[in-house]
């Protein structure tokens, strides 16, 4: 499981001089509970605001609309042993076009997972839709088990075994994953 976003929130932390204690740039997961409280290791933005700025105003104007998914498809390329990959934050067609170019339209699918109080306000993503890809909407209304079943079932439907999709054989699909992402997208 990876995000498409996991090295743009690692070079944000970097351009602040948030490290840990070897000196590394910050996880980027390290603000993920607190992504709309301002900061003052950000200069008080909040970090959703950094990592929007820092994408945005730096890194697409400079290296192009779809430097994210360039950047994601690097990471899974490097992983010769990956069968599938399942990515948790795709919001922009631009990056998930490059990942559908490189592995074929009929090897991904885009799962929308949509929940009450859930959206991208304050967000610069969307939904997306990407033209001869498998799309399905799930809602996410329910308990961690009713999740559980719904994604396994499209797991199912596309042909991916449950050990395929990242969860070891006794972990359910959505165990230790965060239920507030909008897209996943599987290569």
């Amino acid at each position: 499981m990876t995000k498409f976003a996991k090295r743009l929130k690692e070079m944000a932390h970097g351009l602040y001089g948030l490290t840990n204690a070897v000196g590394n740039a910050l996880e980027h997961s390290e603000f993920e509970h607190v992504k709309e409280t301002p900061n003052e290791r950000l200069m008080g933005l909040t970090p959703r605001e950094c990592y929007i700025a820092v994408s945005e105003r730096y890194l697409k104007p400079m290296h192009g609309e779809d430097i994210i998914g360039r950047m994601l498809l690097e990471s899974l390329t490097k992983h010769d042993n990956w069968h599938t990959a399942v990515v948790t934050d795709s919001g922009f067609v631009d990056e998930a076009k490059v990942i559908v170019e490189h592995f074929g339209v009929e090897n991904i699918a885009v799962i929308r997972l949509h929940r009450d109080g859930c959206c991208f306000t304050n967000d610069s993503r969307g939904y997306i839709r990407l033209p001869g890809v498998q799309h399905f909407d799930v809602d996410n209304n329910g308990k961690l088990p009713d999740l559980t079943v719904a994604v396994a079932n499209i797991a199912k439907a596309i042909g991916v075994a449950h050990e395929e999709a990242g969860y070891p054989t006794g972990q359910a699909a959505g165990e230790d994953s965060e239920r507030s992402e909008q897209d996943q997208v599987r290569s």
